[in-house]
């Protein structure tokens, strides 16, 4: 069954291609998401959705105009989906006063420039990274993938819990912020065992804590004299 004779009806085209020329592959839907009533030739257009794909990367289909006299309501618009990747969504209105056809690229929003930018670096900034890069590269001794720190950021083991302790193992404090040291995996690894030890502890008691709460005691427990 066609659209009634009374309707005004305006071609739309399209043509898409990428930056090198290359047609699109894709396809270009038409939406109305409302029932359209065209009481001169007494039908009723239904909610629905026209696919159109792009051959060649482009398209030509004809839709009723978007505010003819004879339809209610006046106006409506088309939701347009551009079914390819970077596409975009959009409606668009057709009047019914359209002399020949409309072509997408004259009735469709402007695209919107993204509002993301990179920074153009200039030498000085450029030559400023590569001394901070230098500056660190000599401090990173690339054989054994250690980094070299100060004393004062050199853990203190707990064994040392007095001054006079510390004093005897390091000489002198001022001796201990003075030196470098090499830190690596192996200087943490007795914390990280203390850790994962304390884990294993804090979740028994949270799961012993669990059970009273529950009440879950095994039934062996209850056995007795």
């Amino acid at each position: 069954m066609a659209l009634g004779a009374a309707l005004t009806t305006v071609q739309i085209t399209g043509s898409y291609v990428d930056f090198e020329g290359t047609a699109i592959q894709g396809q270009i839907r038409f939406t109305v998401s409302s029932v359209i009533r065209n009481s001169t030739d007494d039908q009723m257009i239904a909610p629905s959705t026209v696919v159109v794909p792009l051959v060649n990367g482009a398209f030509s289909v004809v839709l009723p105009a978007t505010n003819d006299p004879d339809t209610v309501p006046v106006p409506f618009v088309y939701a347009v989906e551009e079914s390819f990747p970077g596409g975009r969504s959009y409606n668009i209105s057709v009047p019914y006063t359209t002399v020949g056809s409309l072509d997408l690229a004259d009735i469709s929003p402007a695209p919107a420039l993204s509002e993301t930018f990179l920074a153009a670096i200039d030498q000085t900034s450029f030559d400023s990274l590569e001394t901070l890069i230098a500056a660190l590269d000599v401090n990173i001794n690339q054989t054994t993938d250690k980094i070299l720190a100060s004393g004062k950021y050199w853990y203190i083991p707990a064994t040392y819990s007095t001054y006079t302790a510390l004093d005897t193992a390091f000489a002198t404090y001022t001796a201990l912020t003075a030196n470098v040291y090499s830190l690596d995996g192996a200087d943490v690894s007795s914390f990280t065992t203390l850790a994962q030890a304390s884990q294993s502890a804090a979740l028994a008691s949270a799961n012993t804590a669990v059970n009273l709460v529950n009440a879950t005691i095994h039934p062996m427990l209850l056995i007795g004299g």
